[in-house]
C-alpha cells in the first residue's frame, strides 16, 4: 500500500463550520484501495474516568492514524468560539458607543446652530414643548434616513466583513436576524429622540434676549 496515489474528482462541497477534512463512500475507498472489509472508522463509548486508558490502549494499536476525543474536541471549540464571541462583542460596544457619540454631536450641534432661530420663537411665544416637537421630528426624519442607508449599507458590506474571519479549518456564514436588526434601529431612534430633549432648554445669549423698558 506504501506509494498508493488515488486521483478522486471533487463532485462538491460540504458547509460546515469547522474542519479541513475531505469526505468520500467507504464503497469508493474500498475499491480504490482493494481492502472490501476495511474499517475507516471506530467509535468508542466510554465514561470519563475511563478516557485516558482506552485512548492509550487505542494508541497501541496498529494501523490506527488518529484518535480524536470528543470531550476534548468540544472544550476547544468552546474556547475559540469564547475568545470569537469576545473580540466580536467588544467590536459592536465601540461600534454603539462610536453611534452614540455621533448622534449626540449632530443633534447638540444643530441645536446649537439653531439658538438664535429657538430663542425666537421663544420670544413670539412659541412653547419648549412645541420647539422639542419641531426639533424631534426633524432629527427623526434625519435619522430615518441614516437608518435606511446604514440598514441597506450593512447588508452589502455583512459578507465581505465576514469572510475576513473565513480561512481554511474555520467558516463563519452569513446569518442576517431581523429581530437584531430591528433592535438596533429602534434604539438608534431612540437616542435621537432622547437627544433631541435639548431643545426643551436652548442657550441664552445675550443678543437673544428681549429686554422691554417701561
Amino acid at each position: 500500500m506504501a506509494g498508493l496515489i488515488v486521483w478522486p474528482t471533487v463532485e462538491g462541497f460540504v458547509s460546515q463550520g469547522m474542519g479541513s477534512s475531505a469526505y468520500v463512500s467507504l464503497e469508493w475507498l474500498q475499491n480504490r484501495l482493494g481492502l472490501e472489509r476495511m474499517v475507516a472508522g471506530l467509535a468508542v463509548q466510554t465514561t470519563e474516568a475511563e478516557t485516558d486508558s482506552i485512548v492509550a490502549r487505542l494508541e497501541r494499536l496498529p494501523g490506527v492514524s488518529q484518535l480524536a476525543v470528543q470531550s476534548l474536541v468540544r472544550e476547544g471549540l468552546e474556547e475559540f468560539m469564547g475568545l470569537l464571541y469576545g473580540f466580536l462583542g467588544m467590536m459592536i460596544l465601540f461600534s454603539a458607543l462610536l453611534a452614540f457619540a455621533v448622534v449626540f454631536n449632530t443633534v447638540t450641534v444643530s441645536v446649537m446652530e439653531r439658538r438664535r432661530e429657538l430663542a425666537s420663537m421663544r420670544m413670539i411665544g412659541a412653547s419648549l414643548r412645541s420647539i422639542g416637537v419641531i426639533v424631534t421630528v426633524e432629527n427623526l426624519l434625519i435619522a430615518t434616513v441614516g437608518v435606511v442607508a446604514g440598514v441597506v449599507a450593512g447588508r452589502l458590506l455583512a459578507v465581505p466583513m465576514v469572510q475576513l474571519f473565513n480561512s481554511d479549518v474555520f467558516t463563519i456564514d452569513r446569518v442576517l436576524v431581523r429581530p437584531v436588526t430591528l433592535v438596533g434601529v429602534v434604539v438608534g431612534l431612540f437616542a435621537v429622540v432622547l437627544l433631541s430633549g435639548s431643545a426643551r432648554h436652548p442657550p441664552r445669549r445675550p443678543d437673544a434676549a428681549c429686554r422691554c423698558g417701561a
